[in-house]
């Protein structure tokens, strides 16, 4: 068996109140305004090796629209946002003092993550077993002061040692977050007798992320 090198003891608590706000404006009975601010809280984590990270807070707003028009036949909603994250958690490598050569994975609070943009649907019904759908969206998402402290001596960024231990991603675009989509899908309704047949063809387009 294992034998324990080390021994420690970690506390940690943390607590949040979270709130969530919101108005809504019936401009007519197929028109609505509405807008929202809310406030987020992810609790820290323990690392193997007894650090503690501090909570991932966000604050957001949104404003929007939803409305039906062309005798109810049709649907268009709008919204627009703003996110900001802050103290977002990234993960590291150190080298493991109890198996040289190994190493063992921590996180971190690495710092600020701001988001903002829209997001469009279109939901049409020319006919009653005939719909199609349209979504779009824009996204504008990058990193504030985000980055960690390497331990330095075995990272490398872009191919080489990065000459900062602090690896500053301001500015960058994160991962998975594709600036402009597009979808539309449609479907017809056939009633075979024993019940319906649907089929359906949808597109989507991404941009690069």
């Amino acid at each position: 068996p294992a034998t324990a090198t080390a021994k420690s003891d970690v506390t940690a608590t943390f607590e949040n109140v979270t709130w969530r706000a919101g108005a809504e404006f019936d401009v007519n009975p197929d028109v609505m305004l509405y807008a929202t601010a809310s406030t987020g809280f992810l609790s820290g984590v323990m690392n193997q090796n007894g650090t503690v990270t501090q909570p991932q807070k966000s604050r957001s707003y949104e404003l929007g629209v939803k409305s039906r028009f062309w005798d109810r036949k049709a649907e268009l909603n709008i919204s627009l946002y703003d996110v900001r994250y802050s103290d977002l958690a990234t993960t590291f490598q150190i080298p493991n003092p109890a198996n040289a050569g190994s190493f063992i994975t921590l996180s971190s609070n690495g710092g600020v993550l701001k988001a903002r943009g829209a997001e469009v649907s279109l939901a049409l019904l020319p006919v009653e077993s005939w719909k199609i759908s349209i979504g779009a969206s824009y996204l504008d998402a990058k990193y504030g002061r985000f980055g960690i402290n390497l331990p330095g001596g075995f990272q490398v960024i872009n191919g080489a040692v990065p000459a900062s231990r602090f690896i500053d991603l301001r500015g960058e675009r994160p991962p998975y977050t594709p600036e402009f989509t597009f979808s539309i899908a449609t479907g017809y309704d056939f009633d075979i007798g024993v019940g319906t047949l649907t089929p359906q063809v949808q597109f989507r387009y991404s941009d690069s992320y």
